[in-house]
């Protein structure tokens, strides 16, 4: 990526960017290069099974299962482009299949997860968790009308950094391949994520889901150097003024703008994450998005619903719908049209889940909130258990008998 020279600086201090000096290169990979990739993944879990059950034939039953998932995240399409950053391919930025960096050795951790199921049906329960979200810090500079940790922003933090490095070991311990770090803004806890990057071992993909606050270049170098993967970006409207009334502050388009200009530079993959409100659910300002999101060198764009709870809480604001169906054919364009090739990854989780099932409340991921307890996921609350305390494979069982049907029940229409 390129910045024009008048627009450079020599501190990190907040550019004042436009969006028309950004110059990214994209991200993706199609066409001959994308089906070498998949032949060679294809190889390498092939023989991964052949390795560890010695059985040519039941491989071919575990492609099977394999192709059955992707269709689940794929619309029973071929998959049309792949994410390449630095050097690793990713289908999504997180998520339970395809989510981690191709090569990696903890790339192959969640298809052994599925060949133990397929072979012997026999899989601890904490050997299942794919992804875990947790929310390192209650602080946040931002005032998001969407936020769904807002009764806790802001508060006196409870997790000291010693008790985050023993929740990210516990996880790391199971096996977990994909750890994503949240909040409030975990930014804004710059010295503690650095420690927790630090610290950790070598075997798992790391993100931050930031609104850009203070990812300066000098902290995107640090962040790099330290093992993490990628950042997820908040960005909820094409429109800066509509952005910065969203989030509460007048910085904030500026900060998404610049912490995809460091994170691009860096070698980090660049998500964006949208919550898309009612009025918002229209062809022509998804496209405007999309337009953006290319710019700014995004691999991806994840579509997160908005839910009742949080600083939403009480409000009418799910999607009816005419607006799933909309976001859905934006979808579909973006990862299936030729047309769309050079366009970044459309990732819409709610869709996978009226399909296929949540896969929350210990199934496949989990959530620990800014107290340490766990929960179903970040917009389904429980609070029963705190992470630390008690067997990890005990926890993980209780926290599936709580699950989040009733919620889901109320919030799927």
């Amino acid at each position: 990526m390129t910045i024009t020279k008048n627009k450079q600086r020599r501190n990190d201090k907040l550019e004042l960017l436009n969006i028309e000096d950004f110059n990214c290169k994209s991200p993706l990979v199609y066409g001959v290069g994308k089906n070498i990739v998949l032949l060679r993944i294809w190889i390498d879990l092939s023989w991964c099974f052949i390795k560890k059950y010695k059985n040519p034939i039941k491989l071919l039953g575990m492609i099977r299962v394999l192709k059955t998932k992707i269709e689940e995240i794929t619309d029973n399409r071929s998959v049309l482009k792949l994410a390449n950053v630095d050097g690793k391919y990713f289908f999504t930025p997180v998520g339970v299949l395809g989510g981690q960096g191709w090569p990696s050795r903890h790339y192959y951790r969640n298809f052994l997860m599925l060949a133990r199921e397929y072979m012997t049906n026999d899989v601890p329960p904490s050997e299942g968790i794919a992804l875990a979200f947790i929310a390192i810090t209650k602080k946040c500079p931002l005032k998001c009308e969407h936020c769904y940790e807002w009764d806790e922003l802001n508060k006196k933090e409870t997790l000291r950094l010693d008790d985050l490095k023993a929740i990210v070991k516990k996880f790391q311990d199971a096996g977990v391949s994909q750890i994503v770090f949240g909040g409030g803004e975990p930014l804004s806890r710059m010295k503690d994520l650095v420690e927790l990057l630090k610290s950790a071992e070598k075997k798992t993909d790391f993100w931050v889901s930031t609104s850009g606050f203070n990812l300066t270049k000098k902290n995107a170098i640090t962040l790099k150097k330290e093992g993490l993967t990628g950042i997820n970006i908040s960005l909820d409207n094409h429109d800066k003024d509509a952005h910065n009334k969203f989030r509460g502050s007048k910085d904030s388009f500026d900060w998404v703008l610049n912490a995809a200009k460091h994170s691009n530079e860096n070698n980090l993959i660049t998500s964006f994450d949208l919550c898309p409100v009612r009025n918002y659910c229209t062809e022509e300002n998804l496209m405007a998005y999309a337009e953006l999101a290319k710019k700014l060198g995004g691999a991806f764009i994840q579509i997160y619903e908005p839910k009742a709870v949080g600083h939403f809480a009480g409000k009418d604001v799910l999607l009816e719908i005419e607006h799933k169906l909309v976001l859905e054919r934006f979808q579909m364009k973006l990862n299936h049209d030729p047309a769309y090739i050079d366009y970044p990854i459309v990732a819409y989780a709610d869709r996978i889940f009226r399909k296929t099932g949540c896969t929350g409340s210990g199934d496949r991921f989990l959530y620990v909130d800014t107290d340490g307890r766990i929960n179903p996921c970040p917009f389904c609350k429980s609070k029963s258990f705190h992470f630390l305390d008690g067997d990890f494979d005990e926890t993980i069982k209780n926290l599936r008998g709580v699950g989040c049907n009733s919620y889901l029940a109320a919030n799927n229409r």
